[in-house]
């Protein structure tokens, strides 16, 4: 039994309407882990890169790994 599933149903056993709003709580905190573990991480890396494109003038070395 994987971990999401323990979660949601400890959040349908709470009491009264709670366990809709742990529901929606454990949507959004998915979406947000998986934002700031492999989203954010690849715009940081893609603005770095950008950067020292930019930062690169005529007559620089460049070293590839290609």
């Amino acid at each position: 039994m994987n971990l999401l599933s323990i979660f949601l149903q400890a959040g349908t056993s709470a009491a009264g309407g709670l366990g809709e709003y742990a529901n929606i709580f454990m949507i959004v905190a998915l979406i947000a882990v998986f934002y700031f573990f492999m989203v954010r991480p690849q715009q940081k890396k893609q603005k770095d890169m950008k950067a020292m494109r930019e930062s690169l003038a005529v007559g620089d070395r460049v070293l590839t790994s290609g």
